[in-house]
């Protein structure tokens, strides 16, 4: 066990670039890509246009590919489509976009849903197809294409429900795709923010084949000293030799 600083060079390159992110978010309009996007679309949730991360943002080895929006902490709300299409792929896994969906929306255009907590069960009984898939292959890692029965859906219809299967806390991973392009769903969803960020907590994640497998959420006091304020947090935390680690 030891007690974390963030006075490390490589530490604070980390924290340095966790709020280089957040001025992202406070930016709102001013970090839209120009690559046109339709107009005709619906927010996927009946929640209020709460961030926690966005398109671009460095995880670990990779880039995030969407935005992150935020579910009070809370599971199982009804996540729609946020225009006509149909399913291109299901996904079930423990790790990763857990649950997510693929919504074709026509030749160009693909919505991505991640960290679903399930999928409906009514419309197209999505939920039961997967579990039932689960149970064929009797594996854990579910990626399901249906390629004879199309399985469609109107904007508005509830394709979901938000979770956190995956990687991390309750909330709603939303990608916007156009052929092999990642547009920035901000530019057709802004979330205007005025408030300028802070930090209360950060999150150590633990890494493993490009993969976060486990997070440890780290709250941070700000103490000012003679000569500098240093951020610290007194969470006790125990890094394994030789895993990867980062921050968000």
């Amino acid at each position: 066990m030891i007690r974390h600083i963030l006075t490390s060079g490589w530490s604070v390159f980390c924290l340095v670039t966790l709020l280089a992110c957040l001025s992202l978010i406070h930016c709102g309009r001013g970090t839209h890509p120009t690559a046109t996007a339709p107009h005709n679309v619906a927010w996927p949730l009946e929640l209020p246009r709460r961030l926690s991360g966005t398109l671009g943002e460095i995880r670990g080895t990779s880039m995030h590919y969407g935005i992150d929006v935020k579910t009070n902490g809370r599971n199982g709300y009804r996540v729609k489509a946020i225009a006509d299409g149909e399913i291109q792929s299901l996904i079930s896994k423990p790790w990763g976009y857990g649950k997510g969906i693929y919504l074709r929306h026509d030749d160009e255009y693909m919505s991505v849903y991640g960290h679903l907590d399930a999928f409906e069960n009514q419309s197209q009984n999505l939920n039961d197809l997967v579990a039932l898939l689960h149970v064929l292959y009797l594996d854990k890692s579910v990626f399901f294409s249906p390629k004879h029965h199309p399985l469609p859906f109107k904007k508005g219809e509830t394709i979901a429900y938000t979770g956190e299967t995956g990687s991390g806390y309750p909330h709603l991973h939303l990608e916007f795709r156009k052929g092999k392009e990642y547009l920035n769903p901000l530019a057709m969803f802004p979330a205007d923010d005025d408030k300028a960020p802070v930090i209360t907590a950060i999150i150590l994640c633990r890494e493993k084949g490009n993969t976060t497998i486990e997070e440890t959420m780290l709250k941070l006091t700000s103490k000012k000293q003679e000569k500098e304020n240093r951020i610290t947090t007194t969470s006790p935390v125990t890094l394994i030799p030789g895993e990867k680690y980062f921050f968000k």
